[in-house]
């Protein structure tokens, strides 16, 4: 069995022989799944795998290591859905199979993507979702199979997921990875699902590769320069006729920007990579979620053989003039500012600063002492260096300082002389604690891999 068991106490073995597996492992089942996240388990298997367990009392008690469960809810909780009034950030409900109330298991205090509490404007849950969770489970009382409190997440809603998590696509051509990209055939069987509501309410994907070829393109759709949106709309399928396609619908262009007169126009038989959301518009048309995609590779090439394959920077100022910055919330480091420039989203969060972090102005951006500074590049690439130019004070010193690494590993390191803060390493995002003293950022140079 792929989950062991874990316990959540200390106890003395009477044998030296642990290499037998649990005898608490029910023998008596054939699993549909293995708990792993290839192949989650259906709320029957977890309650079989568990139904075992020992429990004494709310700290004496056996529990599973991290499995992945995959369930439709079948019923929510009274005081656990994702709602205002609820100050936990968790949800409790029950999932089943085929969604009715037979053979369910209870995902009690289940916490959102990320493993992080849930807050408002996250998309809620409702009866009939399809879900994955991940995380530890336990027998409560002896008779009540569920998730330990607190200590599983949502992994997958509807297929939606934060970027992390591909459902089971054993069946598939591709697991829709940057390796392995869906076909449109995978892409089509993917969201099929997804529910749809109206303009505002649907579901949708984490970030994906999609590649076919181009099958059809339409009107006022071409990279042309008739074109006012500076998107594409066109349709791809696995050999380039029409007879299986996906609607490629207002995908963008390199690095997600507007297409420009001059660049690269498609032709029916072209072979593209699209990356980004996937939908299940008024729940029968399987496409892209509009301006939330763009090509990543055309014909084999790329941004000048770069964004797909990485290995380049890009260099701009940061102050408001040159970018258009937005009031933010970060779920982790809360209230300040971000915008999106060059294929990357950049913001700066209160995080333990006391102080309101000021609006950008003309010349340069503020990040306070203990606010941090957040860099995430999108479109799969990786970061492997950051160049930020500082401002110099009125007096000797400057607002150039060492910036601690929350995430993405390593810190940041100041160079007074040359009024810049730079930061090496390898990772999808980047966020620096200006742990030491206020940054005033002129401009930034990030270096792709």
């Amino acid at each position: 069995m792929l989950a062991l068991l874990s316990v959540a106490f200390a106890f003395t073995s009477c044998s030296d022989d642990d290499s037998s597996e649990p005898s608490t492992t029910p023998s008596d089942y054939s699993y549909s799944g293995d708990g792993s996240k290839k192949k989650p388990y259906t709320a029957t298997d977890a309650r079989n795998f568990v139904k075992n367990l020992t429990w004494t009392n709310k700290d004496n008690y056996d529990k599973t290591d991290d499995v992945y469960v995959k369930g439709k809810i079948s019923r929510i909780d009274n005081y656990g859905t994702f709602a205002e009034n609820v100050p936990n950030g968790y949800a409790s409900f029950y999932i089943s199979e085929d969604g009715t109330q037979n053979n369910e298991f209870f995902c009690f205090r289940v916490l959102y993507f990320g493993n992080k509490v849930y807050k408002m404007g996250q998309t809620d849950i409702k009866v009939g979702d399809n879900v994955v969770i991940y995380g530890k489970l336990m027998n409560y009382r002896n008779s009540t199979p569920e998730t330990v409190a607190g200590a599983a997440y949502l992994i997958s809603l509807n297929g939606a997921t934060d970027g992390g998590y591909v459902e089971d696509t054993s069946s598939y051509s591709g697991d829709g990875s940057k390796q392995k990209p869906f076909s449109a055939t995978d892409a089509l069987d993917f969201v099929k699902n997804l529910t749809w509501t109206d303009t505002d309410t649907y579901d949708k994907t984490g970030d994906v590769y999609v590649k076919g070829k181009i099958s059809r393109i339409v009107s006022n759709g071409t990279f042309t320069g008739g074109g006012t949106y500076g998107n594409a709309t066109f349709y791809i399928s696995d050999d380039g006729t029409d007879l299986i396609e996906f609607h490629c619908f207002r995908i963008l262009y390199f690095e997600g920007k507007k297409y420009k007169s001059g660049q690269t126009d498609i032709k029916v038989g072209d072979e593209v990579i699209v990356y980004g959301k996937l939908m299940n518009y008024k729940g029968n048309t399987p496409q892209t979620v509009p301006d939330e995609a763009y090509l990543i590779s055309l014909n084999g090439a790329t941004d000048g053989g770069a964004g797909y394959e990485g290995g380049y920077s890009v260099s701009f100022a940061t102050n408001a003039g040159a970018q258009r910055w937005s009031a933010a919330t970060d779920g982790t480091y809360g209230e300040g500012f971000s915008c999106t420039a060059e294929g990357l989203n950049i913001g700066f969060y209160k995080h333990t600063c006391s102080m309101n972090l000021p609006t950008p102005n003309d010349n340069h951006v503020r990040i306070y002492k203990n606010s941090v500074l957040s860099i995430a590049a999108t479109g799969g690439k990786k970061i492997k260096e950051i160049v930020i130019n500082c401002a110099p004070n009125a007096g000797t010193a400057s607002y150039c300082f060492d910036m601690a690494g929350l995430e993405g590993g390593a810190s940041a390191v100041a160079d007074k002389s040359a009024l810049t803060i730079t930061w090496k390493g390898s990772a999808s995002k980047v966020v620096l604690h200006a742990n030491n003293g206020q940054v005033r950022m002129e401009g930034l140079t990030v270096v792709f891999e």
